[in-house]
């Protein structure tokens, strides 16, 4: 079949045409709306120059083992996805660099042909350049990018000022990448502070048993045995009293410490030799408070005064 007669197969999306004599791509393939793959191997192509105006929405297309010489005309195939041109007429790999521009493209198989024949270079990493050039991601004639083709490529990129744009960086793309700025040094966790041990209060001590010392604790913080004990002892301390127990150099108690009262005692009359009853009389007394010692009351401690003196 030399050409192919316009059908209308509106809902068509595969199509394959391969070992025929065609020379061109049929003209009659524009009615097929919904063609989406497309296989033209194995014919007598030349030309691809009105690709554009026939096929339209084509995602895949197979020009193998044809007679292409030149693909102008497959860059404005925007919805490409997949393309083989193996075993053509290429003479250069720029011819198939031209596919660059496609946004969607994703796999390119095109050995076998006179670039790749003649070995002229690493035509190769030539065609990783045109891609990674445009922020290409695709992999050629199903065999990933090496090691080796990866730093190449990256190295031409960098020669002429621009970033690759693969999606899995090469080492030498990650050597380039500045190292992430270092942690700040963690600041240490404050020591812990040690109990606060209570210390009675002296002044309350001071002013006699009857008043328990007050102490002060935090309510985080726990008291010691060991100041439990300490503030026991503080407590069951009296203050010392010095008594002395000569009469002559003995101090006269304060006002403040003595207690007296007043006590109804007979009322006596001397006459001649003997004495007699005659009344009673008040007397008043006073004793210190709180004293060690004890206090002799005798008969003479409340003598009523001799009214006969």
């Amino acid at each position: 079949m030399i050409s192919f007669p316009s059908l209308p197969l509106h809902r068509l999306t595969h199509l394959d045409l391969s070992h025929n004599l065609l020379n061109s791509i049929p003209a009659s393939l524009s009615s097929l709306h919904s063609l989406q793959s497309l296989n033209l191997s194995h014919n007598m192509i030349v030309s691809v120059r009105n690709a554009p105006q026939v096929l339209g929405n084509i995602t895949t297309l197979n020009l193998s083992k044809n007679r292409i010489d030149c693909l102008v005309g497959l860059e404005r195939l925007l919805g490409l996805e997949r393309v083989d041109v193996r075993s053509n007429e290429l003479y250069e790999v720029g011819e198939v660099g031209r596919l660059s521009v496609l946004p969607h493209i994703k796999e390119v198989w095109c050995v076998n042909n006179i670039f790749d024949q003649a070995a002229t270079g690493d035509w190769r990493t030539d065609l990783g350049i045109a891609f990674a050039s445009e922020g290409r991601t695709v992999i050629v004639d199903d065999r990933p990018w090496t090691w080796q083709e990866k730093r190449n490529i990256d190295a031409a990129l960098a020669a002429k000022g621009r970033q690759s744009h693969s999606r899995v960086p090469s080492s030498t793309t990650a050597a380039r990448i500045p190292a992430p700025p270092p942690r700040q040094a963690q600041s240490k966790p404050p020591a812990p502070v040690a109990p606060h041990r209570a210390e009675p209060d002296v002044q309350n001590a001071e002013q006699g048993p009857s008043k328990t010392p007050k102490t002060h604790l935090s309510p985080s913080n726990t008291v010691s045995p060991a100041s439990t004990t300490s503030a026991a002892v503080h407590k069951k301390r009296r203050p010392r009293r010095v008594i002395t127990l000569d009469e002559d150099v003995q101090e006269e108690p304060r006002q403040e410490d003595r207690i007296g009262g007043s006590l109804r005692l007979p009322k006596t009359e001397r006459k001649g030799d003997g004495e007699r009853k005659v009344g009673t009389t008040n007397t008043s007394f006073t004793v210190p408070k709180k004293t060690q010692v004890r206090s002799g009351i005798g008969a003479n401690t409340f003598q009523p005064p001799d009214s006969g003196r």
